[in-house]
């Protein structure tokens, strides 16, 4: 069976530098080929570290000859639109047009107790007050830079327990420019403590200097020509030939840097929390206007932004400033350079920053995942370091945190791309993940791991990072990438199948800061029981002629339809979600309140708590499987259909080992299981009930993921195998070490290397042993469980690789009566290896989770079948 999609889809990310022929380049493209792929995203390496070299001749000339290589390789390329990571430097051009760099709003104030009649302070030097401790943060001091915005006096309220700062009595600003003049301000202080806060824009950061003001129109503007336009230029006459187009990567709000360059963290009111935090926020000169269409008297509430207060506004004015910093950085940057591609044929994708839920915020994120995604040809994200491993879907540990969120990784991540794919329609279902940058020596089975749970989670193509394999051949991960776009091939050109929908988190965070609860909890709870779920922006329901969104009898969006509507506990929602949800008390749609209510709907409505919303989500939706097993909650799945086509994948994430699972399937259709390498379709034993469903048992080893397939009303073409029965091996084993030692054994599993070598070792095993067989021969052979990579052969001849589970190798045109001598060449899981390379200067081993992972057994472990077919 064929995936039905001829096109490249998975990439190598591949280097170029200046220096290298063309015949350097091609020679690796070659290597590139080996190893499975058809296309390559290339990155520039400029041999000065990550620091921001221009566009020179250099650049050109390294660019030309990568051009010729790939046009006599036949290798297409994807060019990223900077020269050194990340995305946002205009080739200098900041330093030609300073006006252009990003600008931050920031504050000074000094405090009084009132009442002081007639008070005189001098505010000019309130403006030049500079926090001690922060000082170390500054790369460029220039106060003359310092713009003022607002003057403005709020009464202080007692310091609550733990803060940092006292909160503020929102209900008390008062405007005080009328009262300043000749930098002098003069005050009657009413009783009371007071706080007179300046607020101005400044240049000042510690954040990256030379790259764009995402939120401003004219600062990208520069960009687009300074990068977009020339590259453009350049390549044009091999656009849609050689040149595909432009991915960028990891752009940043950037109100932050230095030591904090990576502060996944980044929202409103730090001030109140930490005494020596001076963090800056985003502006740009749209930002007045902005704030303006959402509140009138914005310029009265700046100091939300830092300090808490003892009522709701600050909360409001929280939500207002991040709705217009996320809306300016979606049209003036996203929407911007996407209407550039757009308008000259080129494909544009890529991601920023997602770790530790830092898509929802600032600093090296960009504010809200689905508005600056939207303006892309495909939904980007990335997996990096370990981030998705076996069984770290809570507390995970990788370089960027040492104690990071696994739920969102294992229940989000994927998610926040495939979701975007579904409900945004000029992407067509379609989604990217770049992946395993920092992952280190990991093993084949591992890789196939991490591909598997991306790929259930809805992601149809994959650009991946490092060669991985090490001392095997590299057909191995030909066949890794050969079975990972047969299964992208059926996702690219099918529609997913997905039955509720969860509601993004980003405004409730921006509102309630960690009080919200993240969509991650309750995507986790119905993941856990095989309910599937898209992650949605309150913007499907604020701009449903983008999304074509209806809900006038339930909730579809894009074409798709969902059982219910989920909303993780928050205080408020924007008001075009109390709108949609009021529509549903009439139309009787199910709507999920998780743990909390918010308070528009608490008089009436009765929270679900997390622990009981997959049983109640259950009640209300049609599912579309039923799944029964003793490792239930690490199964996850995805059903997708391509015109009377159904197909589910189901994967087996238990950090150890098989499991069994009984099926059932709402189809009156016959069932099959493609398995993926062979391309075959075996017919597993089933059982037709009365009420419209089939019943199937199978066994997954471990990490295996198996894909269904319901033909329907098509007519199956292809030869069908279906297993009558299984026989264990019975006989000798040979076992050649990698020192060439030899251990011999008896019986159908054979010697542990673990025995012999010891726990960590990493290397080839040569397993040997001879089977007879009278009249009936079998017609395949089960290997059961393997600790990596292997190639079989059988009477001298290879029935192919395997990097995975299932390790099903068939025996046709092969096997023979009487003696046959079998072969096993495997690898023990190269996440064994220790490696001297480095990256920043850093060991990989230090950076990436998978050297502290579950060292896995080793060796050829069984259980040995011949199945045969009558």
């Amino acid at each position: 069976m064929n995936a039905g999609y001829d096109n490249p889809i998975s990439a190598y990310l591949f280097s170029f530098s200046p220096g290298e022929t063309v015949q350097d380049i091609a020679n690796r493209l070659r290597r590139a080929r080996s190893l499975g792929y058809r296309q390559i995203i290339v990155t520039y390496s400029s041999k000065q570290g990550h620091k921001q070299v221009a566009f020179d001749d250099q650049y050109w000339s390294a660019l030309d000859a990568l051009v010729e290589a790939c046009r006599g390789e036949n290798m297409p390329f994807w060019l990223p639109d900077f020269t050194c990571f990340p995305t946002g430097n205009p080739d200098n051009g900041l330093v030609e047009h300073p006006e252009l760099n990003k600008i931050f709003l920031d504050e000074r104030h000094i405090d009084f107790c009132g009442p002081l009649p007639g008070a005189t302070i001098n505010i000019d030097q309130v403006r030049r007050i500079a926090f001690g401790k922060a000082l170390h943060r500054f790369e460029n001091k220039d106060i003359s830079s310092r713009k003022e915005i607002a003057l403005i006096a709020c009464r202080l309220h007692d310091n609550p327990e733990n803060a940092a700062a006292p909160f503020l009595d929102e209900d008390t600003f008062i405007s005080l420019e009328k009262f300043a003049k000749d930098g002098y301000l003069t005050w009657d202080v009413p009783e009371g403590r007071w706080r007179v806060f300046t607020l101005f824009t400044t240049r000042e950061t510690s954040g990256r200097s030379g790259f764009v003001n995402l939120l401003s129109r004219e600062s990208v503007a520069l960009e687009i020509d300074r990068v977009h336009r020339r590259i453009y230029e350049h390549l044009k006459p091999v656009l849609g030939k050689l040149w595909y187009g432009f991915f960028y990567d990891e752009p940043e709000a950037g109100n932050d840097g230095g030591e904090k360059v990576f502060d996944f963290f980044m929202l409103p009111g730090k001030r109140s929390k930490f005494m020596d935090d001076c963090e800056v926020y985003s502006w740009s000169p749209e930002m007045p206007e902005e704030l303006a269409k959402r509140d009138a008297d914005w310029n009265l509430k700046l100091p939300c932004i830092f300090y808490d207060g003892i009522g709701d506004t600050y909360k409001d004015f929280r939500f207002t400033y991040m709705d217009a910093v996320s809306s300016l950085i979606a049209a003036n940057y996203a929407k911007q350079v996407y209407a550039f591609c757009r308008e000259r044929g080129i494909y544009y994708f890529g991601h920023s920053l997602e770790d530790e839920n830092s898509h929802a915020r600032l600093g090296c994120g960009l504010g809200h995942y689905f508005r600056h995604q939207y303006y892309q040809d495909e939904a980007g994200i990335d997996v990096i370091a370990g981030q998705i491993l076996p069984g770290r879907d809570q507390a995970v540990t990788w370089y960027g945190v040492a104690n990071a969120d696994g739920e969102f990784y294992h229940y989000g991540l994927s998610k926040l791309a495939s979701s975007e794919a579904h409900i945004t329609p000029h992407k067509h279902g379609r989604s990217v993940v770049e992946c395993f940058a920092l992952y280190g020596q990991q093993g084949l089975a591992e890789r196939k791991f991490v591909l598997d749970h991306i790929m259930v989670n809805g992601v149809n193509r994959l650009y991946l990072m490092d060669e991985g394999c090490y001392t095997e051949p590299m057909e191995y991960t030909a066949s890794l990438i050969d079975y990972s776009d047969q299964i992208c091939g059926v996702m690219y050109t099918s529609q997913s199948e997905i039955r509720t929908a969860i509601l993004y988190h980003a405004e409730a965070e921006w509102r309630e800061g960690e009080k919200a609860q993240k969509f991650q909890k309750p995507a986790a709870a119905l993941a856990r029981e095989q309910i599937s779920y898209d992650i949605i922006p309150a913007d499907v329901f604020e701009f449903p002629e983008k999304y074509h969104t209806v809900t006038d009898k339930g909730l579809q969006i894009n074409g798709h339809s969902y059982g219910a509507f989920i909303v993780p506990a928050c205080e408020k929602l924007p008001k075009a979600i109390a709108s949609f949800i009021r529509t549903c008390d009439k139309t009787g749609f199910p709507v999920f309140f998780v743990d909390r209510v918010p308070k528009m709907f608490a008089a009436n409505t009765t929270p679900t708590p997390l622990s009981e919303l997959p049983n109640a989500v259950r009640r209300s939706i049609t599912p579309d499987i039923v799944l029964e097993s003793a490792q239930k909650k690490w199964f996850r799945y995805l059903h997708v259909t391509r015109g009377e086509e159904e197909f589910y994948l189901i994967h087996n994430e238990a950090p150890m080992g098989g499991a069994q699972a009984m099926i059932t399937l709402p189809t009156t259709s016959e069932i099959f299981w493609w398995d993926v390498p062979t391309r075959k379709l075996i017919r597993p034993a089933q059982e037709q009930a009365t009420n419209g469903t089939v019943r199937l048992s199978l066994r997954f080893g471990q990490y295996e993921m198996k894909i269904l397939y319901l033909p329907n009303q098509k007519e199956v073409h292809e030869p069908v195998v279906t297993f009558k029965d299984a026989q264990p091996h019975v006989g000798a084993w040979e076992m050649c070490c990698p020192d060439g030692s030899i251990k011999r054994a008896q019986g159908n599993v054979p010697s542990r290397p673990e025995t012999y070598a010891g726990p960590g070792v990493y290397g080839r095993f040569v397993y040997t042993t001879t089977a007879v067989f009278c009249k009936k021969t079998p017609c395949w052979l089960d290997l059961g469980a393997v600790s990596d990579c292997c190639e079989v052969f059988l009477n001298g001849q290879s029935l192919g690789k395997r990097s995975g589970t299932p390790y099903l190798f068939e025996l046709k045109d092969v096997i023979r009566e009487g003696k046959n001598e079998v072969r096993i060449e495997l690898y023990t899981s190269a996440s064994n290896i220790r490696t001297e390379k480095a990256i920043f200067g850093i060991p990989v081993d230090s950076l990436s989770g998978v050297p502290y992972s579950l060292v896995l057994p080793m060796g050829l472990q069984g259980p040995i079948q011949w199945l045969y077919s009558e």
